[in-house]
């Protein structure tokens, strides 16, 4: 082999060695830059807060009229309520109504207040007349009769007897800046040719404030 020969083998030789070594540096870049990315990483975290909502009314009385007999058997005006009744504080031996010898022309009428404390849900609110107990005649269910209204006008009237045992009223919503709704039930003793039959009779009922949250299905 002449030197010219082994010349230019030689030089083939450096030339793949400079190629090859090219590739391996490609290769380990390549390498870095996908390790790299690897590392790359992140994380996020949030501080969650659920608070249970709350729902808390007052009841009160806030007034009281009506006309009913004095000793003497006359016409006269229901005593004012002085100050507002806290009715949840009312004592089982405490009567909202308080109607003796009744009779055609007398009436009571109470106001009452359902107060909103801060309460974060809207609610439903109404009541419910119920444990209707009759002493004496019959007749007495179809003389006696309630009228249930709100700032809107009369909402429901009924006597005792289209009542049963019990008579629940929607009185509306009461939403979350809502701070006072007041409504008015009045109890009367009504004019009929049936009047001489319910003579001496006495009635007791109970009245309940309904606060029922709005639900889902509403929206």
């Amino acid at each position: 082999m002449s030197y010219k020969q082994v010349l230019n083998r030689i030089k083939a030789y450096k030339k793949n060695i400079m190629t090859f070594s090219v590739v391996l540096m490609l290769i380990s870049v390549a390498g870095l830059a996908m390790a790299t990315f690897a590392l790359f990483s992140d994380s996020v975290s949030t501080h969650n807060r659920i608070q249970a909502g709350s729902l808390e009314v007052g009841f009160f009385q806030t007034a009281r009229y009506g006309v009913r007999l004095d000793e003497d058997g006359m016409f006269t005006q229901a005593p004012a309520l002085e100050q507002p009744l806290d009715l949840k504080t009312l004592g089982l031996d405490q009567s909202i109504f308080s109607l003796d010898n009744i009779c055609p022309g007398v009436y009571e009428e109470a106001v009452f207040e359902v107060r909103n404390y801060a309460s974060t849900t809207a609610f439903h609110y109404g009541i419910i007349l119920r444990d209707f107990s009759l002493i004496g005649s019959e007749s007495a269910r179809d003389q006696i009769a309630i009228s249930v209204s709100d700032a809107e006008g009369v909402r429901i009237r009924f006597t005792l007897a289209e009542a049963g045992t019990s008579k629940e009223v929607d009185l509306g919503i009461m939403k979350r800046g809502d701070s006072v709704a007041t409504f008015e039930v009045r109890v009367e003793f009504l004019d009929t040719d049936q009047n001489n039959e319910a003579n001496s009779a006495s009635v007791t009922f109970d009245l309940t404030l309904r606060a029922v949250q709005v639900t889902p299905d509403e929206i």
